[in-house]
Order: structure tokens, then C-alpha cells, then sequence
């Protein structure tokens, strides 16, 4: 089963402004969008897993103790760069990358000797589209730039998921495995 650990975006202000911010792209066929009710920060992605190893990585993860916190989205941008753009990201504010960070360390930390560290930089986004062709586009670069501070809006974390996901011709299905709600102490 792929699986992964991530923080979903549950603000329905935030919701319609991604929408919003789509409609911009929607004469761009190369360029396919997330369902606004898929949103959410991949913290860690673990992968194939064997669904035996579900139970231990749930009681890991029940030992963290984190507080809530907000997450400001507030920033546009694209992977891998502006000349071969396959994804379309919104950022968050340098306060929410330094809370997303510390929360994927503990989780990276209490997960170690089942998955290996991430190697690569922790890059705090939520995919808000795909792009199909990787192709040089340049409305796609001009929309991305005009929007590069666009503000989407602020979402309260209570909890990081567990999840499952199941590649469909449609694209992802995903299923949530555990909630952990996060504590007022850390």
C-alpha cells in the first residue's frame, strides 16, 4: 500500500481560492488541477509499505506531542523550475515553513528505524495542479509570476494524517489510516 503522512487544508476560504486561482489556467489543456478537497502538505511520503507495519508506525506517531498551529498560505511557485514546470505550489509564510519543519523532523525522528530520513530539503507546499507537457509554456510562467504573492488565506492545524493512496486513471484516491490531534503542549 503507498502511503504517505500529511496535513490537510480544511478551510473552506482557502478552498474557493484555489479554485479561483485555477479558473485562471483553465484555457491551458496541459495543465491538470487538484480537487480543492485533496489539498494538504505532504510531510512525509513513506512509500510501498506492507500493511502489517500500519500498527507500529501508528503507535510511533501517537508519541508526538506538538501544538496546534496556524499556516499562512501566501506564495506561488513551480518544481522543478520555471523552464520544465511540472507541478504549481502554494507557499507558506517563513513562520509556518519553521513549524512544518519541526513537526517533519519529529515525525522523521520517531519513524527512523523504519523509513530512512529524507535526504532532500523539507519544501513546505501544497500541489494546487500538474502540469502535463514539460514543455516551456510561457502563459503558464507569466500566470504563475502575476500570482507569485497571491494570498490564499490562514488554516488552524489540529491534526497530520496517516494516509493511504491509490493511483486511479483519475488521478489519486486517498484514504486516511489515522488522525493525530495535536496537543496544546509540545
Amino acid at each position: 500500500m503507498r502511503t504517505f503522512i500529511s496535513i490537510d487544508i480544511l478551510n473552506p476560504i482557502i478552498k474557493q481560492k484555489v479554485l479561483e486561482f485555477q479558473e485562471k489556467f483553465s484555457s491551458i489543456n496541459t495543465v491538470k488541477f487538484i480537487d480543492p478537497d485533496q489539498l494538504h502538505f505532504t510531510i512525509k511520503f513513506l512509500g510501498e509499505i506492507d500493511s502489517s507495519l500500519t500498527h507500529d508506525i501508528v503507535l510511533r506517531l501517537k508519541r508526538i506531542k506538538f501544538r496546534k498551529f496556524t499556516v499562512k498560505l501566501s506564495c506561488l511557485g513551480s518544481f522543478p523550475n520555471d523552464q520544465h514546470i511540472s507541478i504549481i505550489w502554494a507557499g507558506v509564510d517563513t513562520n509556518s515553513v519553521n513549524i512544518l519543519q519541526l513537526l517533519s523532523t519529529k515525525i522523521n525522528e520517531q519513524l527512523s528505524d523504519l523509513f530512512p530520513f529524507d535526504t532532500r530539503k523539507f519544501t513546505a507546499h501544497v500541489t494546487l495542479a500538474r502540469v502535463k507537457s514539460k514543455q516551456f509554456n510561457s502563459e503558464i510562467v507569466n500566470l504563475i509570476h502575476e500570482n507569485s504573492q497571491l494570498f490564499f488565506g490562514q488554516s488552524i492545524v489540529n491534526n497530520f494524517s496517516f494516509k493511504s493512496s491509490e493511483l486511479t486513471p483519475h488521478g489519486p484516491v486517498y484514504s486516511n489510516l489515522y488522525n493525530f490531534n495535536l496537543n496544546e503542549s509540545d
